[in-house]
């Protein structure tokens, strides 16, 4: 029995019917479309697993992509589909072809798990090639002289990890002030809530991150911290409109 390919003909639904948490969120991704329910169920896993070689499992753009292979080869399993969800990110399969590759691997062995399975092996041999481009991109980041080792670790995994262009990083990195406060803050609230596993990344990093990938910082609420174990809250050291202000103003010294 395969472990990759099924033969059985499962019944599709609505992703609107399906009754998982996630639906909202496949929905927004895709658009409401007929998969069967041990796909959906495989892609709602997406959103809560972690590991994998890239840190993108829940990006839309993954999902898509996931789903348009699917599409491509549909008699694929919910473990295939699971397998390409811990490889995929949008560059790597896009630049080598990878569903191309993956359609002459059937044309000769069959629909195998031997196929398969040399497919997985071509996408990792192609994902180390990338990768040292990448290294490559992220040591322009050890030029920031004066920010925490934290900090410069946690762009190097955006650009990694993401694939997150480093240019757009370096546009994005406000002054060393604003995010040495920002950590101590948070270092202060771990220490007093005695939290110290599972804390978040201070919110200075979490906007470096959205603003090098687009997204409006605008729109999002007021910067604060929230401690759930004594339900306390209090606002960050900065504004929106102080990070705003002060990338532009680190653009305009370089």
């Amino acid at each position: 029995m395969s472990k990759y390919f099924t033969d059985e003909k499962e019944k599709v639904i609505l992703l609107s019917s399906y009754t998982g948490d996630e639906k909202n969120l496949l929905i927004a991704a895709l658009g409401d479309q007929y998969l069967p329910k041990s796909i959906i169920d495989t892609l709602s896993s997406f959103y809560h697993s972690y590991g994998g070689r890239y840190s993108v499992r829940s990006d839309d753009e993954t999902i898509r992509g996931v789903v348009d292979i699917y599409r491509k080869f549909p008699r694929l399993s919910k473990k295939a589909i699971s397998e390409i969800g811990f490889v995929y990110i949008h560059d790597l399969f896009e630049r080598y072809e990878l569903d191309t590759v993956l359609t002459g691997l059937l044309k000769f062995f069959g629909e195998t798990d031997d196929a398969f399975e040399i497919f997985l092996s071509v996408v990792s041999k192609k994902a180390d090639e990338l990768d040292e481009e990448y290294k490559k991109q992220a040591a322009k980041l050890d030029l920031y002289q004066g920010y925490s080792k934290a900090y410069i670790d946690y762009l190097k995994s955006l650009v990694m990890r993401e694939h997150i262009d480093v240019d757009k990083i370096m546009e994005s990195i406000p002054s060393k002030e604003l995010i040495q406060k920002d950590e101590q803050q948070l270092e202060d609230l771990s220490r007093r809530s005695r939290i110290y596993f599972g804390c978040c990344y201070p919110i200075s990093y979490q906007l470096t991150r959205m603003h090098a990938k687009g997204e409006d910082i605008s729109k999002i609420p007021e910067l604060k911290y929230y401690i759930s174990i004594t339900k306390e809250e209090g606002p960050a050291t900065f504004t929106k409109e102080d990070y705003l202000k002060e990338i532009k103003q680190q653009i305009k010294r370089k």
